[in-house]
Parts: C-alpha cells; structure tokens; sequence
C-alpha cells in the first residue's frame, strides 16, 4: 500500500536537542506547496487529542493512555464506555438545570466525582434526580423551579 506522509520534528533551538517527533499520513498528494501546513495541521490535531486524553485522565475520571488495543478488544469497550460517559455529563450540564447548578457549585469535574461516589457508597437514591436534589440541598443551593 502506498501512502503519502511527511514528518516534523521540533528540536531545540540552541542544542538541537530532540522535542518531539510527529509523522502524518494523508490523502491528497504532498509537495513542497503545502507540505508544512499539513505537518502543522497533524500536529495541531495530535495537541487536541492529547489535551483531551489528559482531562480525562486528570479530572476525575482516571483513564490511562492505551497505545494500542490489539487483541484485547475489551479495552477498546471500556474506552468507548469512557467516552460516552463523558459525553452524556458535557450534554448533562447543558441540558439539565439541576446538574448545571451543582457542577457550577463543584467545579472541578474530580470534586463532583469525589462527592457522588461519597455518597453513594453510603446512601441509597431513588434516582439520579433524587441525587442532585440532595446536593443541591446539602451545597444549600436553591433548586430550579419544575419545567413542567
């Protein structure tokens, strides 16, 4: 198979000391035109998907780099279920009231972790909005009026 790929190599200026190494693959075809801008959009990208990575390995959610799956696919599961996970609480404190105040009120996404698993080791909700009317209680935040 034949691919078409360019690599950038960020070295330090004064010693020539190796920074990071970054190697793109594309689909159109590459020449000296706009060989650097594909290189920089690879690297932008990599930024992204790194700075992402680390969220949710740092926030609370303890995920752990995993360069490859292989032929454990049940990494890749758990992975997906990550994702998902963290998705469904970014649409959550858009679209649910009682979330939002509560995540505004513990702002750091391992401090509201932290508190849900205090207290649901020890405590039993009739539901997740059981839950998040009991921490707004207990962060004495007055709860949203019923859409309904």
């Amino acid at each position: 198979m034949w691919v078409k790929w360019c690599e950038l190599t960020i070295t330090q200026e004064t010693d020539g000391t190796l920074l990071s190494r970054h190697a793109c693959a594309t689909q159109p075809p590459l020449d000296h035109t706009h060989v650097e801008a594909v290189g920089q959009a690879g690297r932008a990208r990599w930024n992204i998907e790194h700075e992402h990575h680390n969220t949710l390995k740092t926030t609370g959610d303890h995920l752990e780099q995993n360069h490859g799956h292989g032929k454990q696919p049940l990494s890749a599961v758990l992975l997906t279920l990550h994702l998902f996970a963290f998705l469904f609480h970014t649409v959550l404190g858009w679209v649910d009231q009682p979330y939002h105040l509560v995540r505004q009120a513990l702002a750091a996404r391992h401090t509201f972790v932290q508190d849900r698993q205090a207290l649901t080791r020890d405590l039993l909700f009739e539901s997740w909005d059981h839950l998040l009317d009991f921490m707004l209680q207990g962060l004495e935040i007055a709860s949203p009026p019923d859409a309904s």
